[in-house]
């Protein structure tokens, strides 16, 4: 019994506990807590806010912890800016040639970025991570401008210039991220095109060039009309904290959601996203404002499809892994670079996605006919343009 008591004794002295170690967990999700495994190494607990709503734009932002603070990292958008990123023109449709001059930093490209110039606009189809001071890097893409294979006014046609803008709508970015097909990512091109026209009542379509989806989003219309969103989820954002990335509904049906390994990656990023979203929103509005309100338990609901998807792994090279998940409806997809997840995103197909694939006399688009065909569209562009292609 002393031996008993002595033990008892010593034990509230040192802080030990009855319970094991390992039973140890999380306090329970409260309402506006999201818990998901990101990976398969640790968990992470995500509070989610909102939703903030300006008419058929709803945003959530996400918060947790940083799983890539550790690294200096910069954008495409920002590296290209300050001329530290090289984008050169490979003469091939679905390739373009990237540079990172950078001393000490990552370059994080984001799939769906747009990069214009060169002999056409193109869209980047897959998250990448290079490092800096190696040698240029051939990255995937897609071309988001049918018509053109030449040099447009001042611009240079070996090298691109970069964009304020990303591929503006849900299917769009499904065409290119996993249909991986250059005819549908056209057609996702033109759709938007016609929605924008009919509910602005005046075409983005540009003189210049009226199949870029660059000049369309660079339209002046649709730039004034989309400031109302920008501002109000602008006024949003600033109210939080630690925030790692956003889910966001339209028409009150989720649509995306993007989570990023560091806060400061996710601030570069969301001018960008932010007008993505509110593009969309010009392009999904209906005439009802009766919108079903999604809560905080919505996004959760949505976003924990990704744990019955079928998954498929993929190593980009010996530093970039990406993990797919896909269903019927939801895609998404976590990327890494070393080990370390830089970006998560979620995707919903459109119900009407799959009728809405049309494709063109080549099946496969111009990236990918056979070479005579390939050959013979070339030299019909030569003769519709009047001028060697350059």
């Amino acid at each position: 019994m002393r031996i008993i008591s002595f033990l008892l004794f010593l034990c509230i002295l040192t802080g030990c506990s009855w319970q094991s170690s390992s039973s140890f967990k999380y306090p329970l999700a409260s309402k506006n807590i999201y818990q998901k495994k990101l990976s398969g190494k640790k968990e992470i607990i995500q509070k989610i806010s909102g939703p903030y709503t300006e008419d058929n734009l709803s945003i959530f932002f996400i918060h947790g912890p940083e799983r890539f603070r550790e690294k200096k990292i910069i954008t495409l958008g920002e590296g290209m800016q300050s001329q530290k990123i090289i984008v050169e023109e490979t003469e091939t449709v679905s390739e373009l040639r990237i540079q990172n001059n950078s001393q000490d930093a990552l370059l994080y490209i984001q799939a769906g970025e747009i990069v214009r110039g060169g002999k056409q606009d193109r869209v980047i189809s897959t998250d990448l991570v290079i490092a800096p001071n190696q040698e240029p890097v051939i990255v995937s893409c897609f071309c988001v401008e049918s018509d053109r294979w030449q040099k447009r006014g001042e611009e240079s046609a070996d090298a691109f210039h970069s964009s304020e803008n990303i591929a503006a709508t849900n299917d769009l970015m499904v065409a290119l991220k996993h249909e991986q097909n250059q005819s549908q990512v056209w057609n996702k091109v033109s759709q938007a095109q016609k929605k924008l026209s009919q509910k602005l009542g005046a075409s983005v379509q540009s003189e210049e060039s009226s199949s870029s989806m660059e000049l369309s989003l660079e339209n002046k219309v649709l730039e004034k009309t989309i400031t109302r969103y920008i501002k109000s989820m602008e006024k949003a954002k600033v109210q939080q904290k630690e925030i790692l990335g956003y889910a966001l509904a339209i028409n009150g049906q989720m649509k995306r959601a993007d989570i990023y390994g560091s806060y400061a990656l996710f601030d570069k990023l969301w001018p960008k996203l932010l007008k993505a979203a509110s593009v969309e929103a010009i392009a999904e509005q209906k005439e009802s404002a009766d919108y079903p309100a999604l809560s905080v338990n919505d996004v959760e609901k949505w976003l924990e499809q990704r744990k019955e998807a079928q998954v498929k792994e993929k190593s980009l090279d010996e530093k970039n892994k990406a993990r797919s998940f896909e269903n019927n409806r939801f895609l998404s997809q976590e990327t890494s670079f070393e080990d370390d997840i830089i970006h998560d995103s979620f995707l919903e197909k459109s119900e009407d996605y799959e009728e809405m694939n049309e494709m063109d006399e080549y099946g496969q688009g111009y990236c990918e006919p056979p070479y005579d065909e390939y050959e013979e569209y070339e030299e019909n562009l030569e003769e519709d343009f009047d001028g060697e292609m350059e």
